[in-house]
This record gives structure tokens, C-alpha cells and sequence, in this order.
């Protein structure tokens, strides 16, 4: 399956691993727009999608985790209940930008631990409450 094909990405450590599995997502993606509902991304996918990036060598890699994060939030809050975020997927974006070689990527990780905060503060019905590998 895509989610098979994606997951394996994540494992290896084959160059461009983090593109293959990002066109393998929206590949998915319009197999689920027409239809294929066993092709409609979940929230593991998208944690499976965060994660390739995270590990990626990518120069933008850490963008693109939260950037795919956002994604996932967006679709959640527009009604898709199989894509709700979870700390898990927080914590792979957190641990992209620690791998990240971006100079601002402290920054940036800061930034988006105060999301995370803010949202388990706010009454939205995301439920993310940070736990000891959050904080780590």
C-alpha cells in the first residue's frame, strides 16, 4: 500500500527518501479526492510524512515537517477526523528542527513549542498536552 511504501522511507536511508515519500502522500491524495477511500491519508501517514523529512538531509527538511504538520491541522480543523494531530506529531516536528542545520532552527523550535502550548491551553478539541519527550 502507499501508507507500506511511505513507512519503509522512513527507515531508509535512501538519498531523497523524504521527495519519493512526499509524492508517494499526494499521490494518495488524489486517489482519495476521486474516491479510493482506503488512499485517504490518516494521522499515521502524516506522522510517517513528518518524520521522513525530520530525518532527512534535506536543507528545508525541518520545514517541511511542521509545513506537513500544518497540513494535517488544517484538514483536521476542516472536519477530516482521520488526520486529528497528536503529541506524537508534535514531537517529530520538535525533533526535526533539533536535527535541522538551519541556523535559526533553535528559534524555530521555540516558536513552535509555543504553539504546542498554546493549543493545549486553548479550548480546541485537538487535545495535545506536552509529556517528558516534549520536553527532552
Amino acid at each position: 500500500t502507499h501508507s507500506a511504501a511511505i513507512y519503509a522511507l522512513v527507515k531508509s536511508d535512501v538519498k531523497g527518501a523524504a521527495q519519493r515519500a512526499n509524492k508517494i502522500f499526494r499521490e494518495m491524495d488524489q486517489l482519495a479526492f476521486v474516491g479510493v477511500s482506503k488512499c485517504e491519508p490518516i494521522t499515521q501517514t502524516f506522522d510517517a510524512l513528518i518524520d521522513v523529512w525530520g530525518r532527512s538531509n534535506e536543507k528545508n527538511g525541518a520545514e517541511q515537517a511542521e509545513s506537513m504538520f500544518h497540513e494535517m491541522m488544517s484538514r483536521y480543523k476542516a472536519g477530516n477526523k482521520n488526520v486529528k494531530p497528536s503529541i506524537r506529531s508534535c514531537n517529530k516536528v520538535l525533533h526535526a528542527w533539533s536535527q535541522s542545520a538551519n541556523k535559526d532552527a533553535p528559534e524555530k523550535a521555540e516558536l513552535f513549542f509555543r504553539y504546542i502550548e498554546s493549543l493545549r491551553e486553548s479550548n480546541d478539541e485537538v487535545d495535545i498536552k506536552p509529556h517528558i519527550v516534549t520536553f527532552n
